[in-house]
């Protein structure tokens, strides 16, 4: 059952971020340990290198912005009730901007009523009062500026 997993988001998309301790194999280390901490089963969702910045030029030349498929998969998954829980290193490794970040917060994570957690010791994201969500936009800009 879904509600006893825990879904674990592992994507780089620099060598920077390698190589300042953000690898797939830290983050994995990283979502195992929270996962045991929770006492959820680790379930794997491995974006890999891919860049949210990803673009290609179709056959009419115009430039189209790739879409992250393990991302939206998990989206998929919350929205038909398979998944209540995840974990993400950090919000720059899940979405790329405030306003991506409001509305997957909106959309899914409060509509579908689903568990997140984030960072190295798996802090719960709060969305319960307009407080926790003021609270939670303004963590969401700085961590774009990083």
């Amino acid at each position: 059952m879904s509600k006893n997993k825990l879904y674990c988001y592992l994507r780089v998309s620099t060598q920077s971020q390698v190589d300042d301790g953000n690898s797939i194999e830290n983050q994995r280390h990283l979502g195992q340990k929270i996962s045991k901490s929770l006492d959820l089963e680790y379930v794997e969702m491995n974006e890999g290198g891919f860049s949210s910045m990803t673009e290609r030029t179709d056959k009419d030349g115009k430039t189209i912005k790739l879409k992250r498929p393990v991302f939206e998969e998990l989206k998929e998954g919350m929205r038909i009730g398979r998944i209540k829980n995840i974990w993400y290193f950090s919000r720059s490794r899940w979405t790329r901007s405030e306003e991506e970040d409001m509305f997957i917060r909106l959309r899914y994570f409060r509509k579908f009523n689903i568990n997140v957690y984030e960072g190295e010791t798996g802090n719960k994201r709060k969305f319960d009062s307009s407080q926790d969500r003021f609270l939670d936009s303004i963590f969401t800009s700085v961590q774009q500026l990083d």
